[in-house]
């Protein structure tokens, strides 16, 4: 997925960190990505949340409103 340029990976991840098939609903979903050398984002959401904010899309826009400030 593009955020603003940068490659950004969205995967599920268990309790302890382990990456879970796709589309699962166990663990967390996180997308992440690099802002720039130096500085990188990792959003974590609910299955529910994703659900809800309607899917891949949604959350690729709330990813694009983040910015580094320094």
């Amino acid at each position: 997925m593009d955020i603003n340029g940068k490659q950004a990976r969205l995967a599920t991840l268990s309790e302890d960190g382990e990456i879970e098939p796709r589309y699962t609903d166990k663990g967390t979903l996180a997308m992440a990505w690099k802002l720039r050398d130096g500085l990188a984002v990792k959003l974590f959401f609910s299955i529910d949340r994703y659900i809800w904010a309607g899917g891949s899309a949604e959350l690729k826009k709330m990813a694009e409103g983040i910015r580094a400030t320094k």
